[in-house]
C-alpha cells in the first residue's frame, strides 16, 4: 500500500471539506473588515490515482459564506451561495450544480428569486433523491429589506448531466429544519410544528402536513369570572382558544375558533376584537365565532386605543393596587383626550 503526503495548504486556511467521485474538495472562510466582502475559497485534490494525488490549479472564490452548504451529490458538488451574508449588492441566494465545480456558472439557479433576500438553510435542508437524481433545498425568503416579514419555502430541482433543473417551489408556513426521504412519498419536511410530505401529484408539486401545532402567542383576560382568550398562531394562521383560569392547560378543538389570516405582528386586544398590525378579527366568545374586521374597523380601534386614558378612581389617591386583588375590570373608566380633558383638566395619576 502506498500512501501519499500533499501540501494542499500554503496561505489556504481550510476549514472544511468533501469527497466526490474523483477529487477532494476542502475550503477555507475568510471575511474582511466590517463584514464585507465576505467570500469562501473552494480547493479540489485530484484523486483520480489515490496513490498520487494532485491538487487542482485553480481556485473558486464564492461570495458569501458556503460553510455547511456544498454537499457532494454523485458526480459533482452541489453549492449553495448565500449573498447575503457577503453585504454585497447581488439580492439572491443561488443553487448551482457542477461536476467540474471550478467552471464559472451560466446557469444556477436563483432560490426566491421574487423576494429581495433569500438564504440557505444549512445542510440538513438539502435531501438529494438517488434514484430520481431530485433535489430539495428549504430556504427563507425575506419579503422586505429590513426582514419585518418571512415567507418560507422548498426549491425542488432535478440535476439533468452537469446542471440543475428547476421543477419549481413550494411555499411553506414555517422555516424547515430537515428534508428526509418517505417511503410513500419524495420528501418529508420537519419544522418546528409541522410535519409534512412534499409530493408530484398530476405532474404538480404538493405541500400535505400531517401535522400541525399552533403556538399560543398572547393570552387576555375577557370578563371579571376569569374567562380568557389565548390567540394561537401557525405560520401565517391563528385562531382564538376561549378557555378559564382552571382550564388554561387544556387544550381541545372545542374551545378553539376556526382558523384565520394573521400576520407576524404581535397582537393586542380591545374589548371583543383581536388587532394586529394591519388586520384583525371580532370574536363571540359564546359561540366562539370570529369575524374578519374591515380596514376602516382596524383604524378606529386603533385610533381609540391609542388616545383613550382609563382610570380606576377618578379621585387622586395615594392607594396602591395590589396585583393580586385588582378591582373589576368594570370598574375601569375610559375616556377619549377631550373627554378627559373636560373632567379632569390637566389632572395627572
Amino acid at each position: 500500500m502506498r500512501t501519499s503526503a500533499l501540501d494542499a495548504s500554503g496561505s489556504f486556511d481550510a476549514t472544511g471539506g468533501w469527497f466526490g467521485r474523483r477529487q477532494l474538495f476542502f475550503h477555507d472562510y475568510e471575511f474582511w473588515s466590517t463584514y464585507t466582502n465576505q467570500h469562501t475559497n473552494l480547493r479540489g485534490v485530484d484523486l483520480t490515482n489515490p496513490a498520487f494525488p494532485r491538487l487542482a490549479s485553480a481556485e473558486r472564490q464564492l461570495l458569501g459564506s458556503t460553510l455547511g452548504q456544498v454537499l457532494s451529490f454523485g458526480a459533482g458538488l452541489l453549492i449553495l451561495q448565500d449573498p447575503s451574508a457577503a453585504l454585497t449588492t447581488t439580492s439572491h441566494a443561488t443553487l448551482d450544480y457542477r461536476v467540474d465545480p471550478f467552471a464559472r456558472a451560466s446557469d444556477a439557479l436563483n432560490i426566491a428569486a421574487d423576494a429581495p433576500w433569500s438564504a440557505g438553510r444549512g445542510p440538513d435542508t438539502v435531501y438529494h433523491d438517488s434514484a430520481r437524481d431530485r433535489v430539495f433545498t428549504a430556504y427563507l425568503a425575506s419579503e422586505s429589506a429590513v426582514g419585518e416579514s418571512a415567507s418560507y419555502g422548498v426549491q425542488i430541482s432535478r440535476i439533468e448531466g452537469d446542471h440543475l433543473r428547476s421543477e419549481g417551489q413550494l411555499s411553506v408556513p414555517e422555516d424547515v429544519e430537515f428534508l428526509k426521504p418517505h417511503a410513500d412519498t419524495d420528501a418529508l419536511a420537519f419544522a418546528p410544528n409541522t410535519l409534512s410530505t412534499l409530493a408530484l401529484e398530476d405532474d404538480q408539486w404538493a405541500h400535505q402536513a400531517y401535522f400541525e401545532n399552533y403556538d399560543p402567542i398572547a393570552l387576555y383576560r375577557i370578563s371579571d369570572d376569569e374567562e380568557y382568550v389565548e390567540v394561537l398562531r401557525h405560520g401565517g394562521s391563528c385562531k382564538l382558544r376561549f378557555t378559564s383560569a382552571t382550564t388554561l392547560d387544556v387544550r381541545t378543538s372545542e374551545r378553539e375558533s376556526a382558523a384565520f389570516a394573521c400576520e407576524a405582528s404581535r397582537p393586542w386586544a380591545h374589548t371583543h376584537h383581536i388587532v394586529f398590525t394591519h388586520g384583525g378579527v371580532r370574536f363571540d366568545p359564546t359561540s366562539r365565532s370570529v369575524q374578519v374586521l374591515t380596514p376602516e374597523e382596524v383604524t378606529q380601534l386603533e385610533q381609540t386605543r391609542d388616545e383613550r386614558t382609563c382610570v380606576y378612581s377618578e379621585q387622586a389617591t395615594d392607594a396602591e393596587l395590589d396585583a393580586h386583588a385588582l378591582p373589576p375590570v368594570a370598574d375601569l373608566r375610559c375616556y377619549a383626550p377631550d373627554a378627559y380633558a373636560a373632567k379632569f383638566g390637566g389632572a395627572s395619576f
